[in-house]
């Protein structure tokens, strides 16, 4: 932890330079014979990254790993950074990955949007925007 907190004070994240790792990962990690499966496999290592670097208040590096999810796991991936973003008190990091979350809602199915949108609205409670949050969850 102690480590961690040292690159944190220099402004860099060590932890980024993971950025090319995902897809080789998708590709050792074969789960099935088909695309599908080998594409989701690498979005799944790309969201616990960038949850690992939202954690670590690398932020702008999580938001960049989470962007670089092509399926409906970057909405899950930028909603986890946004809450991380919100826990640790950064304010507009959190409000900034908001509408991009929204903006990965809105581009999803019926199940998938509802998944998304839960972490929307626990990120805008987290701010203090109880009424957006009420109007989310219906």
């Amino acid at each position: 932890m102690r480590r961690i907190g040292f690159w944190l004070w220099l402004g860099c994240c060590p932890v980024a330079s993971l950025a090319g790792v995902p897809e080789g990962l998708a590709l050792a990690m074969r789960l099935a014979p088909y695309a599908d499966a080998e594409q989701d496999t690498g979005a799944r290592v790309r969201e616990a990254l960038a949850d690992a670097l939202g954690r670590a208040g690398c932020f702008a590096e999580a938001r960049e790993m989470a962007m670089g999810i092509t399926n409906y796991r970057r909405g899950l991936a930028l909603g986890r950074v946004a809450l991380h973003a919100a826990e640790a008190g950064d304010r507009g990091t959190a409000e900034a990955l908001v509408a991009d979350v929204g903006a990965a809602a809105s581009a999803e199915g019926e199940w998938r949007r509802s998944r998304i949108e839960a972490y929307r609205a626990a990120v805008l409670a987290s701010l203090g925007r109880y009424a957006e949050a009420e109007g989310i969850l219906g």
